[in-house]
């Protein structure tokens, strides 16, 4: 690419970047439920986490073992990866900007995660994550290897799984959260 260019490719990314920030300012703004962050971390039932943007196809997470103690939940993490699940012991520290944790992992990486826009009956939720992946992983064959310290966002739809469900079911959360 010609450095005439770089200028005219960063300003469409800006540009990009502020539209982004109107409609997710737009969805912070339009939240009908009273379910917070607290809430939905609260209980026994197993999380489901489908990306809606991102590295990852859903389903991609789960989160169960949900354990609260004081300003801290603790709970186990399984992500889907080309080679298997993957899982994580998980610290998540509640911030002081509502709704949002500080999710350690204990393979080293951070993520910062908000509650957008959560339900009525609070079973799902709309979440934005900021990944911030430093330190070392050790990958299924028990190989460290070192993260990068890149940055990137996206978000995802988060549903409680009380018992089966289907893709209906999914498609029924989400659309309560995003009307």
């Amino acid at each position: 690419m010609e450095t005439k260019n770089v200028p005219v490719v960063l300003i469409a990314l800006l540009v990009l970047a502020m539209q982004a920030s109107v409609v997710f300012d737009a969805v912070v703004s339009t939240k009908t439920s009273n379910i917070g962050l607290k809430e939905f971390y609260s209980g026994p039932v197993p999380i489901w986490i489908y990306c809606a943007t991102g590295p990852n196809a859903d389903p991609c997470k789960y989160d169960i073992d949900i354990l609260k103690y004081g300003d801290d939940t603790f709970f186990l993490r399984y992500a889907k990866e080309e080679r298997g699940w993957r899982v994580n012991q998980v610290t998540a520290r509640h911030s002081d900007e509502p709704d949002t944790f500080t999710v350690f992992y204990d393979d080293g990486e951070i993520h910062i995660e908000r509650l957008v826009v959560a339900s009525e009956s609070g079973k799902c939720a709309l979440f934005e994550v900021l990944v911030r992946a430093r330190g070392v992983s050790k990958n299924p064959n028990k190989k460290a290897r070192r993260l990068e310290s890149r940055s990137y966002f996206y978000i995802d739809l988060r549903v409680k799984k009380y018992n089966a469900h289907t893709h209906n079911f999914n498609e029924d959360c989400l659309n309560s959260v995003v009307r």
